[in-house]
């Protein structure tokens, strides 16, 4: 290697740098096992993964370039590089802005609400793994019985604090988690060759300052910038938090990098995995996810138990648990079955809720077969064994984080299931949907019901009037009056086509719950069903939208 590109941490009286740039990489490894951590709490109180990781960059690369202009004002270590930049370091800079700052951030927060964050953390630290490939052949670096110790550790970890590396559920979530990783490898080669000549300030600015700019294009070119600025105050919070535990981490990794060899520190990055997985444990395993945040165990029900490959699942004897969920479901059900379109027809719609209607809620729920396998495939992502739980509940009828967490295959073979015979010739516009559906009431009522038709008489014709009363929609309580209330909603309307938004109508609706002037409630059927929580009402125009955009891309029938 030439004198000109020769990295810090090996040159003459660079034993100090190293030792210094070691135990930086110790402080980064503790931030990154917590930041993984409170990601994964903080991820699922929003709409968006990508509208999540947007806001977080955006106030981490303002932290980051109050930092850097400080540095450019006159670095008191120009050892450690220039903190002015030349035009020959722009080309390398927006090479890590995009496969550093912006895409992988993309990839990892998306998968992380769809699996858990120990998985996360084992699969993010494999990074070791892809750098030492990297680093061996293109920095020239050599890889010794500690790197290979580190991965040891991380298999270590994964045994002793999840359920072992067979606990991985290879998934969507998983996948996009490791094309990060393999992202992330691949920049840090490159930012150490920047590191050589650039200082570390400015290179970590224009990472995560490049990215965000990169990600609000993004945005607003997916439509979805609005999100972003709709943000709740405490989501905001949460943005601030999460920001700055990202800004510590990138300016002393990069600091740690600077002085150290690159497969030095990411093998000591291994080291938060195994913090993020006791942080798991101490927490108490796995959560459940819901649009609010985590779920507690009234909300979610019994976690299920490892069984051996093969054993069936019974609930026979068990006492009668997720009343909050079976009393959710029924309020979304009985519209629809008071007017004779799914579900038995001795269904109780009352809105009286005791134990023997509850438990008459659950010998019915299976009737609806329109509904009920959704619920299934939703409480087995959320790792659940009751279907009417209010997680998987409310992910079906409003949204939650668990509707991502559906795997695609298993998703496909359900719907394979149920519906390719029905169908006949319109299975391939249902299949076609399968990658990009939410397991949720807006894809069937968009795109399912209009090719196979899941009312109790089977298929029927599908006036606009009968899909914009099928879907779960939202309106703001204007005036209210027993057993009614006045709402502003904005019904579907045809455009070149397509389902789209009309113009905000002025409307009464039946309402047997306890709403408020100014209160955004749910409907369905023409029946108010919750008064929604700002979350909650960000999921269900997040799932509606997304659906509604998936049924315009396959079309519908002629």
């Amino acid at each position: 290697m030439s004198d000109a590109t020769e990295l810090r941490g090996s040159a003459p009286g660079g034993g100090t740098q190293r030792r210094a740039g070691l135990l930086l990489a110790l402080v980064a490894a503790a931030v990154s096992g917590v930041a993984v951590y409170v990601n994964g709490q903080a991820v699922s109180r929003f709409p968006s993964a990508t509208v999540y990781t947007t806001g977080k960059n955006i106030i981490a690369g303002i932290v980051l370039t109050g930092i850097a202009l400080i540095a450019v004002r006159g670095s008191s270590a120009p050892a450690l590089g220039r903190a002015r930049l030349e035009q020959r370091d722009i080309a390398g800079l927006t090479v890590v802005a995009c496969i550093g700052g912006a895409v992988p951030f993309v990839l990892f927060f998306e998968g992380l609400s769809r699996a858990t964050s120990s998985d996360a953390a084992f699969i993010h630290k494999t990074l070791v793994v892809w750098v030492a490939v990297l680093a061996v052949i293109v920095l020239r670096e050599r890889l010794t019985l500690v790197h290979v110790g580190s991965v040891a550790l991380l298999v270590v970890a994964q045994v002793a604090i999840a359920d072992g590396v067979g606990s991985l559920r290879p998934g969507v979530g998983e996948a996009m988690i490791l094309g990060a990783t393999l992202c992330w490898s691949v920049e840090l080669i490159i930012v150490k060759r920047l590191l050589v000549t650039l200082h570390a300030t400015i290179v970590g600015a224009y990472r995560i300052a490049g990215g965000a700019v990169l990600l609000l294009l993004w945005l607003a070119a997916t439509g979805r910038l609005q999100a972003l600025t709709s943000l709740s105050s405490s989501q905001w919070a949460w943005l601030m938090l999460t920001g700055s535990i990202l800004s510590v981490f990138v300016s002393v990794w990069f600091a740690a990098l600077a002085r150290a060899q690159a497969i030095d520190v990411a093998a000591i990055l291994v080291l938060g995995a195994v913090i993020t997985g006791v942080l798991n444990v101490a927490d108490g395993g796995r959560h459940c996810s819901g649009a609010g945040g985590r779920l507690d165990l009234d909300r979610c029900g019994h976690r299920r138990s490892r069984r051996p490959a093969g054993e069936a699942r019974t609930t026979a004897g068990a006492r009668m648990i997720g009343a909050a969920g079976l009393e959710r479901f029924a309020r979304y059900a009985a519209p629809p079955n008071r007017l004779g379109y799914c579900g038995p027809a001795e269904f109780d719609s009352s809105p009286q809720f005791d134990d023997e209607r509850r438990a008459e809620v659950r010998r019915s729920a299976r009737e609806f077969i329109g509904a009920y396998p959704y619920l299934e495939l939703l409480a087995g992502a959320a790792d659940l064994d009751d279907p009417l739980a209010d997680g998987p509940v409310e992910a079906y009828w409003i949204g939650n984080p668990i509707v991502q967490r559906v795997a695609v295959g298993a998703f496909g073979r359900s719907m394979d299931d149920r519906f390719r015979r029905r169908s006949g010739a319109a299975w391939q516009h249902v299949e076609l949907a399968v990658p990009g559906a939410l397991c949720n009431h807006a894809f069937h009522v968009f795109v399912v019901s209009p090719w196979v038709g899941l009312m109790r008489e089977g298929a029927v014709d599908e006036p606009l009037s009968i899909v914009d009363d099928c879907r779960v929609s939202w309106g703001t309580v204007m005036s209210t009056m027993t057993g009614f209330v006045v709402v502003e909603r904005v019904p579907l309307a045809w455009e070149d086509g397509r389902l789209v938004p009309g113009v905000a109508q002025v409307v009464e609706v039946s309402c047997e719950v306890d709403a408020a002037v100014g209160d955004v409630v749910s409907i369905h059927w023409g029946n108010v069903c919750d008064v929604l929580t700002t979350s909650q009402f960000a999921w269900l125009r997040y799932v509606t939208n997304s659906q509604l955009a998936l049924s315009a891309a396959i079309g519908r029938p002629c």
